[in-house]
């Protein structure tokens, strides 16, 4: 315990799986979400939505994780990565290049790729 880690728990806020929360969520900093929320997130880091994470509501983000549960749209500045226990029923808007999905994920809406430029957004059909 003599080094300083790069790892601050003040820098993540954590959503336990017994939580339920309604409402608007932002976060400056990491948000890790294991419990239910109902409503928008938006965040300015990382957002991961671990196993048992369930989103009845919008995702706008710029890194985004999702190995639970997300019934809503999805709106990515940087990257989206679905895991293989990720599902995501919506809309998910993306940066060209900037999504992973893994075998195992699913995915029930539209993908739209969106412009570098941000003006204009187009369809990958």
């Amino acid at each position: 315990m003599g080094s300083s880690p790069k790892f601050n728990e003040k820098d993540v806020g954590f959503i336990g799986e017994d939580l339920v929360l309604e409402g608007t969520v932002h976060s400056r900093n990491k948000l890790v979400i294991h419990g239910t929320i109902k409503g928008v997130i938006s965040g300015e880091d990382e957002i991961t939505i671990g196993k048992s994470g369930n989103v009845h509501g919008s995702i706008s983000g710029g890194l985004v994780t999702v190995a639970g549960k997300v019934e809503g749209d999805v709106n990515i500045q940087d990257h989206l990565e679905i895991s293989p226990t990720g599902n995501i029923e919506g809309e998910i808007r993306v940066p060209p290049g900037k999504l992973v999905i893994h075998e195992g994920a699913e995915i029930s809406g539209q993908c739209f790729i969106t412009s570098s430029d941000k003006k204009s957004i187009s369809s990958k059909s």
